[in-house]
């Protein structure tokens, strides 16, 4: 009767492991297809991701190409006042020699 009992135990025991080890891989597939399904839909969202980072990408390049034209533009017009500076200090400049040669003439 005891050999009975263990063999009965036995039993269970395997049967037990059975159940779980199976329980357990139907949970690790349904996780995989969970996976697989949630990287599916993903795929989705990165394809709006994308056409939102290359509009805002367009946005930047539109924004940079005006910068630089502004640069280029305060570039040209410090320039210009430099070189207005630069003529209007070489006239004082001949103003004062001609004064100190009208006075040492006198």
């Amino acid at each position: 009767m005891l050999v009975f009992f263990i063999a009965c135990l036995i039993l269970m025991f395997r049967l037990a492991f059975a159940f779980l080890s199976f329980k357990s891989r139907e949970a690790l597939n349904s996780a995989d297809d969970d996976y697989s399904n949630a990287r599916e839909d993903q795929k989705f969202e990165q394809n709006k991701d994308i056409q939102n980072l290359l509009a805002t990408l367009e946005t930047t390049k539109k924004q940079l190409q005006a910068s630089k034209e502004r640069e280029k533009k305060s570039t040209e017009e410090k320039n210009e006042a430099i070189r207005k500076t630069l003529e209007l200090q070489q006239k004082v400049e001949e103003l004062q020699a001609d004064l100190v040669l009208s006075e040492q003439a006198k």
